[in-house]
């Protein structure tokens, strides 16, 4: 029976290995293979390389990434998109319509995301605490924080204290009352029909504005009723992630709202949140088995992903190890010359790596050679001029036609010598 396969198109999905890991055990359950391509600026090597093939696009930005994105879709159908960076949130939200397997918020919703002034009228409107917004150069009537219009993270954020006037640098930033507090990021899937299910991460510790320790635990009533109003939009589906602030005085305040997968939803995905199942009977059709809900403490710890910049020298080579290996000198490791030219000899392609792969591998190398004794001299400066690596020289191997032997490799080129 073959294995069903699904391929997934992780858009700027450079560093979601572990999301990718969980995705791919998730369907084995279910005996399904999970292939996945991702979309990024470049071929380079990432650390998703190891799981995705890497596709070079245009810049999420541009205006022909829409169509580009269609042309993929189209190509690979039925595969899943799954946003993994702000950006690519307009041009699949204008894809929603035209793929079924599309999930995504409506163009509205994904701006309201993007743009922090739309975010701050949304939660107005919706009735949803949220930091004020102080008009542009009016005196600070309290700290306030000010921070990039449009997309997410730390960068360029600054605080000012009560007095001061800050201006927006014509609309490339908001000022906002600042709110202190606890921080919490919310994992949330809306389906289409509005249902919807959360899962709240409270950030512990934060290494260069990353999550570097989180406890994973059920949303209350105050958080409830945000992601209440969010889901009865109407304009919001799908993944998203919502930060919240709690005061000292237990208000809960909605900072911003990304309409896709955040970073840190793996550890909400291991305490049993189904976004990945829910994005799968969406977008798929598929029904995976339910798994219970936990709750638990993530902590991150260093991981290293490697990719080679050569390809392997003499592979077969490298089942040798810890024998015992004579071998031959002229024609093997040289030219072969007349006795008065062989030290103007030249290496052979590939002979003196060789050498040092085998001897690496802990390999006794003997040089057994045809030559007599009176050219050892000759012979072993020419071989440690040369950097060949070895542990004895052999001379007056007998002079021959062939040798027939139940151990003997036949030699033809270092490239292709089979062991």
């Amino acid at each position: 029976m073959s294995t069903k396969t699904l391929t997934f198109i992780l858009l700027g999905g450079a560093r979601r290995v572990t999301l990718a890991e969980q995705i791919r055990d998730l369907l084995k359950t279910v005996g399904y293979e999970a292939r996945f391509l991702s979309v990024e600026k470049n071929t380079d090597f990432y650390p998703i390389s190891g799981l995705a093939k890497i596709i070079a696009g245009p810049s999420f930005q541009d205006a022909s990434f829409s169509s580009w994105l269609a042309d993929l879709l189209q190509q690979h159908a039925p595969a899943i998109p799954i946003a993994c960076m702000d950006a690519v949130l307009p041009p699949l939200a204008a894809l929603s319509g035209t793929f079924s397997q599309v999930i995504c918020s409506t163009p509205e919703g994904a701006q309201i995301a993007l743009d922090k002034v739309a975010t701050a009228t949304f939660c107005l409107k919706n009735s949803i605490p949220h930091p004020e917004l102080i008009p542009d150069g009016a005196v600070n009537p309290c700290r306030v924080i000010r921070k990039p219009r449009y997309g997410f993270g730390s960068k360029g954020l600054s605080f000012h204290e009560r007095g001061e006037r800050i201006d927006s640098d014509s609309g490339k930033f908001i000022v906002q009352t600042f709110i202190a507090g606890d921080e919490t990021t919310h994992d949330l899937y809306i389906n289409r029909d509005g249902s919807y299910v959360c899962s709240s991460r409270d950030r512990i510790a934060v290494i260069d504005g990353e999550v570097d320790h989180c406890r994973v635990r059920h949303p209350d009533a105050q958080e409830t009723a945000i992601m209440a109003a969010i889901a009865g939009s109407g304009l919001f589906f799908g993944p998203l992630t919502v930060q919240t602030m709690r005061t000292a005085d237990a208000q809960v305040f909605l900072i911003e709202i990304n309409a896709r997968l955040g970073g840190g939803v793996t550890a909400s995905i291991a305490a049993g949140f189904p976004v990945i199942e829910m994005l799968l009977k969406e977008a798929a059709g598929l029904s995976l088995p339910a798994r219970p809900r936990r709750q638990l403490e993530m902590k991150r710890a260093r991981r290293d992903f490697y990719h080679y910049l050569d390809t392997p020298t003499h592979p077969n080579l490298m089942k040798l190890a810890n024998k015992v290996l004579a071998i031959d000198i002229d024609g093997t490791i040289c030219t072969e010359l007349r006795a008065f030219d062989r030290p103007l000899a030249q290496p052979l392609p590939g002979a003196i790596d060789a050498l040092r792969l085998l001897k690496a591998n802990g390999n006794t190398i003997i040089l057994w050679t045809g030559r007599g004794w009176e050219q050892y001299a000759v012979t072993k400066d020419w071989l440690d001029r040369h950097g060949c690596v070895y542990d004895q020289i052999l001379m007056g191997k007998p002079v021959v036609n062939h040798f027939i032997d139940d151990r003997a490799v036949k030699f033809m080129s270092w490239d292709t010598v089979n062991v």
